[in-house]
Formats: C-alpha cells, structure tokens, sequence
C-alpha cells in the first residue's frame, strides 16, 4: 500500500508537522484535543481548492511581522479533493430527513450486480415501454383524460356528481356560452372569445361603481337610457366567472379528446355540454358512466406505463397482475373508438408478449429481490452489530421504497422510524454512528477512501 507524506508549515498553532496518508485507504487521525488534528485538515482541504483560505490559518504570533514565514503546504499536489469528517460533513451526508445516510440506496444496494440484474428485468420490459414511447399522443392523451376525471370531483352518494363538482359547475345547469340571454346578445362577442372567463371577471369588476351614477365605469358612455344599466348588471346575475372557466377548459379537453370517444359517446357529450337547462337524470347517469370507463382506462394505462421491478417487487404472482392490465375496450364502450384502439392495441400485443414469458420474469424478479435481500441483511448486520457492541439502543433497517430502498434509524423503545435523528443522538453516538455508516460508503466507492478523512476526538 502506497504512502505519500504532506508537510505543513507555520498553521495555526503548528510550526511544522508532517502527516502520512495511506492511498486507496480510510486515514483516521485521532489525538488530544488542541493536537492540530482540524488545523492538519483544513491546510490540507486549502491547498486542494487554492482558493487563499490558507492564508487564514496565518498564527497569531507573526501576523503584522515582516519576514514571519506564510502558511504552506508541500506534497498535496497531486490530490484532486477532499473531505473532512466534522460537524459540517455529518450533517452533509448522514441523517438526511427521510433516511440515516444520504444516497443509502446507491450505497448499500445498487451495485454493479444490482445493476445488470434490472437490465435484464428491463429488457423483458421493454417491448412495453417501446409501445408507449412509439404512440405520439399517449402523453397528452393520458394528461387530458385525467383533467377530465378530476373535474367530476369526489362522487357524492350512489356515484353522483357533486356540485362542488367543475363538472357539475360547467354544465350542470346548462351551457350559457352556447345559450346566451337574449338580455345580454349584445355581449356576444366577448362571451364567445377564447377567454370568456377573463372578460366576465372584468366586467363584474365594474359593477360597484355602477351605483354611482348612470355612466359606463370603463368608458363613460350615459347609460341612462331604460334597461342599460340592467343589462350591464345582468352578466354577473347570469355568468360566474369561475363556473366559466371550468367551461371552457374543460370543452377545450373534450374537443382534444373527441375521437378517442365513440360515435355515440360524441352525440351524448354534445348534448351534455350544450344543455341550455339543468342536466337531466340520464344526462347525470351517462357522465356518471364515462366517469368510470375513464378511470378504469387511466388506472391501466398508468400500471402499464409505470410496470417495472418495483412495481412487481411485492406481487406473489407476476401472471395474476399481469393479465387485468390488459385493456378490453369491448367493456369500455364510450371509449371504443378507432383512435382509442390505434393507441391501445400494440400495448396490448406487448403485454401479451410479456405474458407469454411470464415464468422467466418472474424468475428473474425473485432472484433479484434474493441478491437484494441477501445485500440488505449483511449490511444491517454489520451496522447493527457495530451499534449492539458500543451499547447503543438504536439499530438501523433498509426499507423498500416506491423506486429505490432507504436506510431509517430505529430505537428499540420504538415502533417507528426516527425522522429526525439528529434532535435525539448525543454528539458521540453521532460521531460514532456516522462513522460506522460511512466506511460502507468507502467499502461502496474505494476512490472516496484516497480522499483524506480527519476525526474530532
């Protein structure tokens, strides 16, 4: 094992000291507190970034003296970075928010085995994911159909559509923009433009100053005249803007989508959304029903578009929940349309495939999850078995995560996992802790161990 020597000069308190340092390895320096174990490091970590940090660690003693000998460092050059184990470094890297050691599942779990095992688990995947890639309108498809379904809202009592509802809020007492009041003709113009919802909302504005005179509050025209002034405030009697701009975006998403619904469903939807009275039971019952073929349409487009190891991580059998995947558009009638089956069927016809080799998938999965496993448990063992020696009550668990795994800190006094480790560990079970945590960051990434580690004791 290679050992190079680096000589600082006049630190701090230190007027010459030398420190060598083992490559490929962890360096722990350790000695009496005032030692010059922090000064060591940061002359060193000054040199590396060049950035006159090194100059501060002049000493008291030849400061504003001429000829006193400049802070120096010799036999650092050829080191490119460096990192020193302190407060500032704990914090950095061990107990994150939501895991003990930051990047713990590329630490602990991805290595290069891990890695080639989900090439192969992907490459079974990949007729798939190919078919969502290859469909140019999949994406906005997939966006517009979930806009509509949120605008029907929570389903009230028997599937109803809640008034609260921008589904209910748009059409449920007709469409105005289409049926306008004869009272208010004169403001076609605007309440048919791309933003009717803007204007409404500009000219209700107005309507408070209406009652302090008889001119127009935006243009001062006289509306003395009989019925003007009755006019101008019928439109907030008549429109609300926000209702309107449910509208309006949502028959903007309806006509994006119109040839993904059948020929019959288009007839019914055009008489919904140009309703010039309130929606009528059938009415009520046919928006309840596309409601319902629209989320049974997303829930599978997204479990096919989101399949991978994890999400067949915790299934017992990969057959049984690949099979209900498959989208029969022969149970989905208002959405059985030409264009719906252009998108759906090369899924279709990639999930049959996959289907079809559904015992090597799950095959590959199990041995996947056994080598994850069998990672998981020498590296709480190890962790653990540090922490049980040193006499602490804490232990540490890799838990599955919805894309990944993370390590969490655990007390045996509780259930849960400890979020907030920092706000119950005493500075030495940090120290200690995060130390243990980190060598399996070095064992992970031996290029981390030429970098120079310096300990507080």
């Amino acid at each position: 094992m290679a050992e190079f020597t680096v000589s600082i000069f006049n630190c701090n308190s230190i007027d010459r000291a030398e420190i060598a340092i083992a490559e490929g390895s962890l360096n722990i320096k350790y000695g009496p507190n005032g030692v010059g174990k922090s000064t060591l490091a940061r002359a060193i970590i000054s040199q590396i970034r060049a950035d006159g940090s090194l100059d501060e660690l002049l000493p008291f003693k030849c400061r504003g003296k001429d000829g006193a000998g400049a802070p120096k460092v010799d036999g650092a050059d050829h080191l490119k970075s460096a990192v020193v184990f302190d407060d500032a470094y704990v914090q950095q890297f061990v107990f994150q928010k939501d895991e003990v050691v930051k990047n713990s599942f590329d630490i602990f779990i991805r290595t290069p085995e891990y890695l080639a095992e989900m090439a192969e688990i992907d490459e079974l995947l990949s007729g798939i994911r190919k078919a969502f890639a290859d469909s140019a309108d999949i994406a906005q498809v997939t966006t517009d159909l979930k806009e509509l379904r949120d605008a029907f809202g929570k389903p009230g009592k028997g599937g109803a559509i809640p008034k609260s509802s921008k589904m209910h809020k748009a059409f449920g007492s007709g469409n105005k923009l289409e049926n306008i009041p004869e009272a208010l003709k004169p403001f076609e113009t605007f309440i048919k433009s791309q933003e009717p919802a803007k204007w409404i909302a500009w000219q209700v504005k107005g309507n408070e100053f209406l009652q302090l005179g008889d001119n127009c509050p935006y243009c001062s025209s006289v509306l003395s005249e009989a019925g003007k002034k009755d006019t101008a405030l019928a439109v907030e009697k008549e429109y609300d803007a926000s209702a309107v701009g449910h509208l309006n975006t949502l028959r903007a998403i309806i006509e994006r989508l119109g040839a993904y619904f059948s020929e019959k469903c288009r007839e019914n939807l055009e008489k919904v959304t140009k309703a010039k009275i309130e929606l009528t039971a059938q009415e009520h019952s046919f928006l309840t029903g596309l409601k319902a073929e629209i989320d049974a349409l997303i829930e599978k487009l997204e479990g096919l578009r989101t399949l991978s190891f994890f999400s067949l991580r915790d299934v017992e059998e990969v057959g049984d929940r690949l099979t209900p995947l498959k989208i029969d558009l022969g149970m989905m009638d208002k959405l059985d349309s030409d264009e719906t089956r252009k998108t759906v069927d090369p899924i279709n016809q990639q999930l049959d495939a996959l289907i079809a080799k559904v015992g090597n998938l799950k095959g590959k999965i199990n041995r996947h999850k056994s080598r994850i496993r069998k990672a998981i448990d020498e590296n709480q063992d190890s962790i653990n078995g540090f922490l049980r020696s040193a006499g602490y009550k804490y232990a540490v668990e890799i838990v599955p995560e919805p894309e990944s795994y993370k390590m969490k800190l655990v007390h045996q006094d509780l259930s849960n996992h400890i979020e907030a480790a920092t706000r119950h560990l005493s500075y030495g079970e940090k120290n200690a802790f995060a130390l243990e945590s980190d060598s399996k960051r070095f064992q992970r990434y031996p290029y981390l161990a030429r970098r120079l580690v310096s300990m507080r004791m």
